[in-house]
């Protein structure tokens, strides 16, 4: 919690105000050697979100795993949580297919083809 915020009075707020289906996407991955970060710090900060989420019935996207393996293969360097074009590419590609399936955009983008209805 933050300046008097937690992640369950956002959910609630946000709950609020629409119907939209609330996706979570966690932390990315921390390389060992990034100054002023550390990797312990996102595991528990994603370990602490990901349960208040799963109470509050919110879906989440884990991209701290993937991220890892990204960031092995197109990190900028292991003291740097950037990522080279291609690593920014790969991350954007598997939150899309995440959204994709979630949303079922697939099945929607079909009927708007067809004309018979709109996204």
């Amino acid at each position: 919690m933050k300046n008097g915020i937690s992640y369950s009075s956002i959910v609630k707020l946000i709950r609020s105000k629409t119907d939209a289906k609330l996706i979570f996407v966690t932390t990315t991955y921390v390389p060992d050697y990034e100054a002023g970060r550390y990797k312990e710090d996102v595991i528990k900060y994603n370990e602490i979100a990901k349960r208040i989420m799963e109470a509050n019935n919110v879906r989440i996207n884990d991209m701290y795993e993937k991220s890892m393996w990204i960031h092995k293969a197109f990190g900028k360097d292991t003291t740097d949580v950037h990522y080279l074009p291609e690593g920014y590419k790969e991350l954007g590609l598997q939150i899309s297919d995440f959204l994709l399936h979630e949303l079922d955009i697939r099945t929607h983008a079909r009927i708007n083809q067809q004309g018979q209805n709109q996204i």
